[in-house]
């Protein structure tokens, strides 16, 4: 839902050269408002200004970008010149910039109900609603303006615009389907023999790194139940299925559920979710946890969303019960919109286990940046490197320290959009785990073809 927000938002800023063009051409056939757009000097004395000198001085100060100044000296003259369609609108573009989205809606409403033909205050009344989430108005002043027959630009950006509105709902399905290779399944060394109690010991065949190949099956729900414009009540499930061909002992089921309170306004979105997650490996159960996860996004910028978590959960192991304990990590990403197409997205992880046994116990810290973009014909890359460093609190019986690892890892996924929702995914993962015990000490590919289709 939030980033689905701040795409509209954004898409809304990047269409009003386009609707501001429309405007240019819709003030020749009527009375539309127009404010000279020439820079003069603000007069000194503001109190004494007609309704001319007010708006020439708000203009120049709205010409350079000066938003804050020319609201309050539109403010202070209000009053006087409350009934001027130029100085609501001109008040109504300084509420905007300054996110005082109920104000500027307020100020454009009362000039339609003036100038019901004024086609550029409806476009921009619509996107002020895109903006304050209130997708259900926007559409109707896009369509009202959609059917005076606007230049073929302005209609084709319009109706594209409110296509993306239709397809907003309250909830979303995705299955998929596909084909995993991975040239380490059991995560082994590469080694023949390794050193525990200081002696040699041989590798059995089961130790060392195996290959196979298998299926994907992935299937995500998610309902929103919207509790009013600003709050909401978010539940996500996902089923994650891999079942190989051979060593099926390392098969996986994992289950995942999400359910808690969202806020949100315009720069920035909080959620609360409680979360439950279980794992089968095999045919055996393998773990189950409970936590909360509470996550934050902030928009800086519209180029800029700074997100941050933290999770914390209690964790149970059916076979493995000296690793039961707790689990807790903190998150934190900066997104860089280079364009509508584009982003850049470095972030950072801590994580920290604590467990029944103290050479379980460990914590790790991991960078990552992400990179996407969108690539012709439908085409888009997704790329990850990451690294992270994972210590152990103590050593382990076998050896005489404690255990010490540097993983790096790149992640890269290759996608195509198809008609109807369907779309194919190629994906590349490749580790590289290097321990001071050669035990723990691997690389690994894995390879994935998947077909999903959205609902």
């Amino acid at each position: 839902m939030n980033k689905t927000f701040i795409a509209l938002l954004i898409i809304a800023q990047l269409l009003l050269p386009v609707f501001t063009a429309f405007a240019q051409e819709a003030d020749k056939q009527s009375p539309e408002i127009s404010v000279d757009q020439k820079p003069v000097e603000i007069e000194k004395n503001i109190d004494t200004m007609n309704a001319a000198e007010l708006k020439k001085s708000a203009n120049m100060l709205l010409t350079n970008g000066k938003f804050k100044e020319a609201y309050d000296l539109l403010n202070k003259n209000y009053n006087d010149f409350k009934d001027d369609l130029d100085i609501n609108f001109l008040l109504g573009q300084c509420a905007f910039e300054l996110q005082k989205f109920d104000e500027a809606i307020k100020h454009y409403r009362f000039i339609l109900s003036k100038d019901p033909s004024a086609h550029r205050v409806r476009l921009e009344l619509a996107r002020i609603y895109t903006a304050n989430g209130q997708l259900k108005e926007a559409k109707k002043e896009f369509q009202a303006v959609l059917a005076t027959n606007p230049p073929a630009v302005v209609g084709e950006n319009i109706k594209k615009f409110l296509n993306m509105i239709e397809a907003q709902k309250n909830w979303y399905a995705r299955v998929s389907v596909g084909y995993i290779y991975d040239s380490n399944v059991n995560a082994g060394p590469k080694v023949n023999s390794a050193l525990m109690f200081g002696v040699p010991f041989e590798l059995s065949n089961d130790a060392k790194e195996r290959s196979a190949s298998g299926t994907l099956t992935s299937l995500s729900f998610g309902y929103i139940l919207p509790v009013s414009k600003s709050f909401a009540w978010q539940s996500d499930f996902a089923l994650n299925q891999t079942a190989y061909f051979r060593y099926t002992e390392f098969n996986s089921d994992q289950y995942s559920l999400s359910t808690g309170p969202s806020l949100k306004n315009t720069t920035w979105a909080v959620s609360m979710p409680v979360i439950f997650d279980y794992t089968d490996i095999g045919s055996d159960r393998y773990s189950y946890a409970l936590g909360i996860s509470p996550q934050i996004q902030y928009a800086l910028s519209q180029s800029i969303i700074l997100a941050a978590s933290w999770t914390g959960q209690s964790k149970y192991y059916y076979t493995s019960k000296d690793r039961t304990g707790t689990v807790w990590s903190a998150n934190g990403s900066l997104r860089f919109n280079i364009s509508p197409t584009m982003f850049i997205q470095p972030g950072y992880r801590h994580t920290e286990e604590d467990t029944q046994k103290a050479y379980l116990d460990n914590k790790s810290d991991a960078i990552n940046i992400g990179i996407y973009t969108a690539l012709p014909k439908g085409f888009a890359l997704y790329v990850q490197p990451s690294m992270s460093w994972n210590k152990y609190k103590e050593k382990e019986a076998a050896y005489d320290h404690a255990r010490d690892d540097l993983q790096y890892v790149v992640n890269a996924n290759l996608s195509k959009d198809l008609c109807k929702g369907f779309s194919l995914a190629l994906g590349y993962t490749y580790t590289r785990n290097d321990s001071n015990l050669e035990i723990y000490d691997y690389t690994r590919d894995q390879m994935t073809f998947q077909v999903s289709k959205a609902f």
